[in-house]
């Protein structure tokens, strides 16, 4: 409950990152936003270059280990696999 006298104070959040990699236009740091799928991170990043279709996401575990997985592209495009979430510090990794 907040009774008279109270004082609330809020702080913005510290800007997130994802960093994005490999065959695409624009690679390097971009700004992260929650519920940023991986296609979504591949067009923040002027889409692919050429004939691409492995991703590899590297993940910080909390402990200063990457968890590391690989997708494919067409596999996601046709709703074979889910598009994964990205979250803020991800590495993403455009392969041919």
């Amino acid at each position: 409950l907040v009774r008279p006298g109270d004082v609330i104070t809020v702080k913005p959040t510290p800007p997130q990152f994802f960093y994005i990699a490999g065959k695409v236009k624009e690679p390097g740091e971009k700004p992260y936003r929650r519920g940023l799928t991986l296609t979504q991170a591949i067009i923040v990043a002027g889409g692919i270059t050429g004939k691409s279709g492995d991703v590899r996401l590297a993940r910080d575990d909390g402990k200063g280990f990457l968890i590391v997985n690989h997708y494919k592209l067409k596999d996601i495009e046709s709703g074979n696999v889910k598009d994964p979430l990205i979250q803020a510090g991800d590495r993403i990794t455009i392969n041919e």
